[in-house]
């Protein structure tokens, strides 16, 4: 299960690579002020993802669960 959220870390990691210098928070107007909402959403997506695999357990045992079956019920024709 850990591998899933370190996956999401580096992917997310590498998404603001890529895009850092694409995109322009101080710029202005609208174009700036979807820079600022995209680096402040994918922050928000990698410390989510982060902190999840910091407090993930470190060996997750499968349960198997036992179900009682229910006796057969039987029709009786008189």
């Amino acid at each position: 299960m850990k591998q899933k959220y370190l996956l999401y870390v580096l992917l997310t990691s590498l998404l603001l690579y890529y895009a850092m210098p694409y995109l322009q928070p101080f710029y202005g107007g609208t174009f700036g002020l979807f820079s600022l909402v995209w680096i402040l959403f994918a922050l928000l997506v990698l410390s989510g993802n982060f902190l999840a695999f910091l407090s993930a357990p470190k060996g997750e045992k499968r349960l198997k669960v036992k179900t009682a079956k229910a006796p057969l019920k039987r029709r009786m024709y008189q």
